[in-house]
Order: structure tokens, then C-alpha cells, then sequence
């Protein structure tokens, strides 16, 4: 499969299109918190990332990739306080998709 590239714009009305219909889906949080980290546009949208987070904690707190997104703003601003405290929930609630996720964006687990 194919890696689809979109530009910023395209990316933004992705997103705006997709919260009309689940403004609150983990799901679509997470996509958009990965395309800001991954897209170095996270730099000049901190507002939104902090946002996103707090919702994508709110609404999918029982799932391995908020925690996921979590490790990985915290990683990026360098709060490594938070970076474990976010391992460690991710890890403590199904080890073995977390680890998955992580290693999804390159990340190891020891």
C-alpha cells in the first residue's frame, strides 16, 4: 500500500470534513495529531495539539494510541515527566498494542 501525501490545506479539510461527523473520535484525533507531529506543523500549532490532547484523553482514554499521542507531543516539547507517565498508562492498559503502535512510528520499547 501506498503512502497518500496531502498537502496542508487538503490535510486541514480532511479534518475539518471528518469532526462534522465524529468531533470527538479518538480515531480522528489521533490522525490529526499525527499528521501535525509528522508534518513538523505541530511547531506553529501548539494550541491545537494541547486541544486535541486534552479530547483524545477525554473521549479515548482507554485507548493505547491517545497515550501514544500523548508520549509523543511530550517527547517533542521535552517533557520527559510526562513522556512516562504516558508510557506507562499506555503500557499498563494492553501492552502489546501499545508497543505495536510504537513501533508503527519507530519507536522501541525495552
Amino acid at each position: 500500500m501506498e503512502n497518500v501525501r496531502l498537502d496542508a490545506s487538503a490535510a486541514d479539510r480532511a479534518y475539518e470534513i471528518s469532526i462534522t461527523a465524529a468531533p470527538n473520535n479518538p480515531v480522528v484525533l489521533a490522525a490529526r495529531l499525527q499528521h501535525l507531529f509528522l508534518s513538523d506543523r505541530f511547531k506553529n500549532k501548539q494550541e491545537e495539539v494541547e486541544d486535541l490532547l486534552a479530547r483524545i484523553k477525554r473521549f479515548g482514554s482507554l485507548q493505547p494510541q491517545t497515550w501514544l499521542m500523548e508520549a509523543t507531543w511530550a517527547s517533542l516539547i521535552g517533557d520527559e515527566a510526562r513522556v512516562v507517565k504516558a508510557m506507562h498508562i499506555g503500557l499498563s492498559l494492553d501492552e502489546a498494542a501499545f508497543r505495536e503502535l510504537a513501533e508503527r512510528i519507530g519507536v522501541t520499547i525495552k
